[in-house]
């Protein structure tokens, strides 16, 4: 009867490795996006490594994603919401993937940052799976467009000359009244 016991003993020790679940590593993200507002994420790759990015979609949108080895300084969507065909020849742009449940396979050749964009490009809102073999950093490009440079110099020389000809104005008739 003792035997019994120690070899039954002996088979659930043996079994117990077995049982245990592996943790798998890796990003997951559900992300409820509207056509042509892009989401933007980073990642830090050594070189040699790689990286697995997959999506699924639960409705019916076309996503796209674009891979970049630099930040993009502009989210290339046009005001109807649809693609700017500039971002196909970016040379910042790596690889990009239009179809139906776009994915992203990538090697990096060197030890750097590198971007992602999703857009929705059409047939509405829709939510998006998006997983990844690497921990992936949600960024965002600033919404509001810039000013010039030059526009910026010239609006402040401008009210500068407006603000010395209103005080002079003012500083003479101040002088006559006293």
């Amino acid at each position: 009867m003792m035997n019994k016991k120690y070899y039954l003993l002996l088979f659930l020790l043996l079994l117990t490795p077995s049982l245990i679940i592996p943790r798998v590593y890796g990003f997951n993200d559900i992300l409820d996006m509207q056509e042509g507002i892009p989401k933007f994420y980073l990642v830090a790759l050594n070189k040699s490594e790689s990286i697995g990015i997959h999506t699924t979609r639960q409705g019916y949108g076309n996503f796209c994603l674009f891979w970049f080895n630099q930040r993009p300084m502009e989210s290339f969507i046009n005001p109807d919401k649809s693609i700017d065909n500039k971002i196909f020849t970016q040379p910042t742009l790596v690889q990009y993937n239009l179809s139906i449940n776009p994915s992203i396979v990538y090697t990096a050749n060197e030890t750097k940052i590198f971007y992602l964009q999703i857009v929705l490009a059409n047939n509405g809102s829709d939510i998006l799976t998006l997983t990844s073999t690497k921990d992936l950093t949600n960024y965002y490009l600033p919404q509001i467009p810039g000013y010039s440079f030059e526009l910026t110099v010239i609006v402040s020389i401008v009210a500068l000359l407006f603000s010395i000809i209103i005080y002079k104005r003012k500083f003479s008739n101040y002088k006559k009244n006293s």
